[in-house]
């Protein structure tokens, strides 16, 4: 992504810095990487003029900047392609990746990473703890929730996507990050060191409430395992007398395509759950897979602006289907599909090559799914989960959580108090 203007820059600071990364990265292609083979991949892409032009561009910044350390290939390099990526607006979803960026989001659709173990939401435009995980580092160095993140290394976090706050603060096992938060009734802002570890996450957390027969799952993201682990807690529920579900996909970021056509044929008996159409316009459908473990149990999906990609996929095959309403606000709006193109150090271009679509043909990306019942939640209200609800009356929830109260109303269970046990 790229970086805002410093205060005061002039209103031509962007396009000067762009027009300078552009030149960089086209230098950078011709200049480190050599051979007949890449010449021929580079000049038709740009044409001989731009790369002429681009290159004496960065021939220019290497001879005659004035302060020789500050010019770093490797990272204008990186800087460039992200800055180009931008340009596309498939923002969050068409992304670079250095070498070890890539391990740690493979390591996270494996459900697990090296990080400090702090839920990350946004509120009123910053990052914010959710809640730290039990007996990981962010619980143990003092991090509570509310507390906002403000900076991560020193960089500040008031420009940058959550996604990008949530790389920045993962990382390898056993390695240092300085935090800057800001704490409710604190006046200065705390800084904090945390060593990362290895952390596991639970995809999938699940409460059943045995009064109303309803199973409310929170799917936090679609990685290996996601839908195995839906089947079993529908199984488990259906042996309690399950009446209804509810699938929270609030903030569930995406992850992989194959989990999305399979969560969503848990729900699902037939039909397509989604189409992919190329950049000629050409649509390949993808179908239901037979055999889904909730297909005739009443359903409500619950969504955000948090909601991104296969969460809108999923959303948008109940959608269209009839299956059952989706409640809450309008999702992110990333409807690419991405291919992975390898770079020759290690880095990697994770690239739009064709669109999302939604069994009617729906466009995803920049829409997005809007709800069939809208509701907002309050500023400063962060959204429910299965272990947060523990001990949470259905009319507790409701007064906490609108949303999830919605949810609850849309299976038409009664906002009274009742009995309710975990899972």
């Amino acid at each position: 992504m790229r970086a805002p203007s410093p205060p005061g820059a002039p209103p031509h600071t962007g396009r000067v810095l762009r027009g300078l990364v552009l030149a960089i990265i086209a230098a950078y292609l011709l200049g480190v990487l050599t051979g007949d083979r890449v010449r021929a991949l580079v000049w038709p892409l740009t044409g001989a003029s731009e790369i002429e032009l681009v290159s004496q561009a960065y021939s220019i910044i290497t001879q005659h900047y004035v302060d020789k350390a500050a010019i770093k290939p490797q990272e204008m390099a990186y800087a460039a392609i992200r800055a180009m990526l931008d340009t596309l607006g498939d923002r969050g979803h068409t992304q670079f990746l250095t070498s070890t960026e890539r391990e740690l989001q493979q390591a996270n659709l494996r459900g697990s990473f090296g990080g400090i173990g702090a839920e990350i939401s946004v509120q009123n435009d910053r990052p914010v703890i959710v809640a730290p995980m039990d007996g990981t580092p962010a619980q143990r160095a003092g991090i509570e929730p509310g507390d906002v993140l403000l900076a991560v290394e020193d960089q500040d976090t008031a420009a940058m996507p959550l996604e990008e706050v949530i790389r920045r603060v993962r990382g390898p096992k056993g390695t240092p990050v300085r935090l800057t938060i800001q704490r409710a009734g604190v006046e200065t802002p705390i800084e904090l060191t945390i060593t990362r570890d290895e952390i596991s996450l639970r995809a999938v957390t699940a409460r059943y409430f045995p009064d109303e027969g309803v199973l409310y799952i929170r799917l936090a993201q679609f990685s290996e395992g996601a839908a195995r682990d839906i089947r079993r807690r529908v199984e488990e529920a259906r042996a309690q007398g399950l009446r209804g579900v509810i699938m929270d996909v609030r903030n569930n970021p995406g992850g992989l395509l194959t989990q999305a056509i399979a969560v969503s044929s848990e729900f699902l008996a037939e039909g397509n759950v989604l189409l992919e159409e190329d950049r000629d316009g050409n649509r390949k459908p993808y179908p239901v897979l037979k055999g889904g473990s909730a297909t005739d149990v009443p359903l409500v999906v619950l969504v955000n602006h948090g909601s991104a990609s296969s969460s809108e996929v999923f959303a948008g095959a109940i959608q269209d289907h009839h299956r059952g309403p989706i409640v809450g606000v309008r999702t992110f709006g990333t409807g690419t599909v991405l291919s992975s193109w390898p770079l020759r150090d290690g880095s990697t271009l994770l690239l739009g090559f064709a669109y999302w679509l939604t069994p009617d043909g729906r466009k995803i990306r920049d829409s997005g799914i809007t709800p069939d019942v809208v509701v907002e939640l309050p500023s400063g209200t962060q959204p429910l989960t299965p272990d947060r609800s523990a001990g949470l009356s259905v009319a507790e929830i409701a007064e906490r959580d609108p949303q999830l109260g919605a949810a609850f109303s849309q299976l038409g269970m009664s906002p009274a108090p009742a009995a309710a046990a975990g899972s």
